[in-house]
């Protein structure tokens, strides 16, 4: 099971007697973490099956600053071994709110813009869902220091592809490898720090950049199979051409694919660069 903070679960479990009130509690315990009980035990949210006395639900609702991580969920009656237990992985909340304005400003889309099969888009869970569906993890990329702005401040900048969004899991490590603190980095790469490195500057960055182009493909593609079976109407000199509106999302979609990131790219013979040492880290 996967979930972020912030985000609301379901569980159901099945039990061979009904137990006494308020014993049958749900557990959530991060793995490999001393005294890590992130959640109850507690009996709070679990509801019976209206038909069924022995099956009950339970939802609980993440809190935002909720650490990301793995956690083990199950279930108990009055202290006692665990059952229907599973693990529950946890990313990272996505500091994207930015970025999914910036989604509804490139696809136009509002929060309930049409239905489907039941279902509502698109609420801003959906569009940080297709976000998370075009990131990239940079992982250790080489920190080039741009400017000194005075000691102890710097500013320095990585080289990564698609918008830069800094989340819990971003860490800026220096060459004696300790993982610094202190610091932003903005859409475009830029890292200011605001305690004192220039004694061991940055050297690699980890974190997360976004295709919005692909993203906001990926929503216009949705809007427009709601659509593909608009049909025209002209009756009485006037008429409405809904098969228009899918032609025009479509039409969007594909502009933006055409500026989402590569998928890949293959460096051949000369074409690779060597290895070089970056001003700031000799």
């Amino acid at each position: 099971m996967n979930a972020r903070p912030g985000q609301t679960i379901h569980l159901a479990t099945g039990v061979n007697a009904a137990p006494a009130a308020g014993t049958l509690r749900l557990r959530l315990v991060r793995i490999g973490v001393a005294g890590g009980n992130a959640y109850g035990p507690s009996n709070a949210g679990i509801m019976p099956d209206t038909d069924n006395p022995l099956l009950f639900e339970a939802t609980i609702t993440l809190p935002s600053d909720f650490a990301a991580g793995s956690y083990s969920i199950g279930w108990d009656v009055g202290g006692n071994p665990w059952f229907d237990y599973e693990t529950l992985v946890v990313s990272p909340a996505l500091l994207g709110g930015s970025l999914r304005d910036d989604l509804r400003r490139m696809t136009g889309v509002g929060p309930a813009q049409y239905a489907l099969g039941g279902v509502t888009y698109w609420s801003d869970e959906q569009l940080l869902d297709v976000l998370a569906a075009n990131r990239v993890e940079n992982i250790a990329v080489p920190v080039h220091v741009a400017t000194r702005r005075g000691a102890p401040l710097l500013t320095a900048r990585v080289g990564v592809n698609g918008t830069v969004a800094q989340d819990t899991e971003s860490m800026l490590v220096t060459r004696a490898g300790v993982a610094l603190t202190g610091w932003t980095i903005d859409r475009g790469g830029i890292i200011t720090l605001t305690t004192d490195a220039t004694a061991d500057p940055p050297r690699w960055f980890t974190g997360w950049s976004y295709d919005l182009h692909a993203a906001a493909a990926d929503v216009l593609d949705g809007w427009a199979a709601a659509l593909v079976l608009g049909y025209d109407i002209s009756t009485d000199g006037q008429s409405m051409s809904r098969s228009q509106r899918h032609t025009n999302l479509v039409a969007m979609a594909d502009k933006y694919r055409a500026r989402s990131l590569p998928a890949s790219v293959v460096l051949k013979g000369d074409s690779v660069p060597s290895r070089r040492t970056w001003p700031g880290f000799e």
